[in-house]
């Protein structure tokens, strides 16, 4: 419908901890499950992540990343045009540490 190529898909049901997955708190754990699984695919790739379940940790640890977008969506309102602007206005790009 959006003209949109076939997005990758990053399967998180019935993922298994694996070795160097990035820990995660107990009270985060249902919420930051997903985080261990999308950074494995990345690869180290710039990346956006959308969600409605984002924990706000990890959104403060990325806000001064360049290689990774969180955008958290409230489910009510779903992906509003801001959000897109600020994808588009400044995307993801290749991060290096200094």
């Amino acid at each position: 419908m959006l003209g949109l190529p076939d997005l990758p898909v990053v399967r998180v049901n019935g993922y298994r901890r694996q070795p160097g997955d990035p820990r995660i708190r107990l009270m985060e754990l249902f919420s930051g499950a997903k985080w261990a699984p999308l950074l494995r695919h990345a690869q180290g790739r710039p990346f956006a992540w959308i969600d409605d379940v984002i924990p706000p940790r990890l959104v403060r640890n990325s806000l001064l990343r360049r290689d990774r977008l969180l955008l958290r969506i409230d489910p009510a309102e779903g992906l509003e045009r801001y959000q897109v602007d600020r994808l588009l206005r400044r995307p993801p790009r290749t991060w290096r540490a200094r």
